[in-house]
């Protein structure tokens, strides 16, 4: 009764693994973009908050280790180097097109200490967030 059972077992995976490998069932390939994109929607929508790798991964149902993987294997960017890439796109836009301060602008997008965010920023663009309004302002 093994024998039968592991052939039968044998000839399901068989069959499974010839219909995931055919090109007019894109189950796993529309599936892990459609996570990206649920990811990075919930990424951008929610920068002004404190979330973290393991918020991202409960959002999408996976577990933070497999998703950090899945994360930097589809983006090719481990998840806090885009997070900070989405935090700072947001500070140079309020920068740029409002007069809050940059202690403010730290806070709306999500750091909670500016020596922090004063950091990122300058090794982002080589200038700090002040010298960065003077210098686009100047220009325009």
């Amino acid at each position: 009764m093994k024998i039968d059972a592991s052939k039968s077992s044998y000839k399901i995976l068989s069959k499974l693994s010839d219909l995931v490998k055919q090109p007019s069932l894109n189950y796993f390939e529309d599936t892990e973009s459609d996570t990206i994109t649920k990811a990075l929607s919930f990424m951008n929508d929610n920068y002004d908050k404190n979330i973290s790798l393991n918020d991202v991964a409960e959002h999408v149902y996976m577990t933070p280790v497999y998703f950090s993987t899945f994360f930097k294997k589809a983006t090719g960017e481990n998840f806090i180097k885009r997070m900070t890439s989405i935090r700072l796109d947001h500070a140079k836009e309020l920068l740029l097109n409002s007069n809050l301060t940059v202690n403010e602008i730290c806070y709306m997008v999500g750091y909670n200490h500016i020596g922090n965010f004063l950091d990122k920023f300058k090794k982002s663009f080589n200038m700090t967030p002040n010298e960065y309004r003077k210098f686009f302002l100047k220009k325009d």
